[in-house]
């Protein structure tokens, strides 16, 4: 959706996605937190109707939301929803392809979490080790009541993946509206973050954790302004689309066990029976 809002005239969003300013709770050198730089990525905004920037752990984060109210009471809050069972599959797989996660497989990685909550068991590389934390992370019901309270349930849109899926026109025309921007225009709907892997491991480890001497040479001899979207050039070349392996049968009716409360408890605050997502 952040790609597809980007393309809209009327809508300014910023060329650095998840800058991370906002999650003051989170801790990890590469989030934003100098108020300055942070405000710097809006620079380039001309005459967009709608300016603002797209941070998945914002919905994770304790604090966000109270401090997306203090800083911008008038925000306009889009949250996607998708099945936390396959959030869970999903964030597992990304953190490997990142070399952040070290166990490939989603079951160990799960049986790890009370270890890593209580302070050790994580790798080195993860620098936000709070996103190892797979099964809270996928407990959406008090993540969602935070933005309702702070916000009130007119300033916030909630999209549901799967609708997003079975239609993605309609989707993004009802997020338009609810940004009351003009709902004809249509972008490029191509796909993106699908399942990746990386063709080459160490090329990958490189590209996401260089050495320190390679960071600042690359400081040193190229304009700051293309750091991103060099490296996100990269990555996107060693990179290839695979589909996930399918979940086991016993896993996923154990998490949809675990995550069933949470998800009857987050179709009340949506309005909306999602405990299919819980249906074995």
């Amino acid at each position: 959706m952040y790609f597809y809002l980007k393309q809209h005239p009327d809508i300014f969003l910023t060329q650095v996605k998840e800058p991370n300013y906002f999650n003051i709770d989170h801790h990890s050198v590469k989030f934003i937190r100098d108020k300055e730089t942070y405000l710097s990525l809006f620079a380039t905004a001309e005459h967009q109707r709608q300016i603002g920037e797209a941070t998945t752990w914002y919905l994770y984060s304790t604090e966000a939301a109270s401090q997306i109210r203090a800083f911008c009471p008038s925000a306009k809050i889009l949250i996607m929803l998708r099945n936390p069972v396959d959030v869970v599959d999903a964030l597992h797989s990304h953190n490997v392809y990142h070399c952040l996660e070290n166990l490939v497989d989603l079951e160990t990685a799960l049986n790890a979490e009370r270890d890593r909550k209580a302070g050790y068991g994580s790798p080195t590389r993860a620098h936000f080790p709070m996103g190892l934390h797979y099964l809270e992370i996928a407990h959406f019901a008090d993540q969602v009541e935070r933005y309702i309270r702070a916000f009130g349930p007119y300033q916030v849109h909630f999209i549901i993946f799967d609708d997003l899926m079975r239609d993605v026109g309609a989707s993004y025309e009802e997020t338009l509206r609810f940004l009351e921007i003009d709902p004809v225009f249509r972008p490029r709907f191509d796909v993106f973050n699908a399942s990746r892997q990386a063709r080459s491991p160490v090329i990958q480890g490189f590209l996401e954790h260089p050495p320190n001497f390679v960071r600042r040479a690359g400081e040193f001899l190229i304009p700051k302004r293309a750091h991103y979207p060099l490296r996100r050039g990269l990555k996107f070349l060693n990179a290839r689309h695979r589909p996930r392996h399918p979940m086991g049968t016993d896993l996923r009716k154990r998490l949809q066990e675990s995550l069933h409360t949470d998800v009857r408890r987050l179709s009340g605050l949506l309005g909306r029976d999602l405990t299919y997502w819980c249906d074995s």
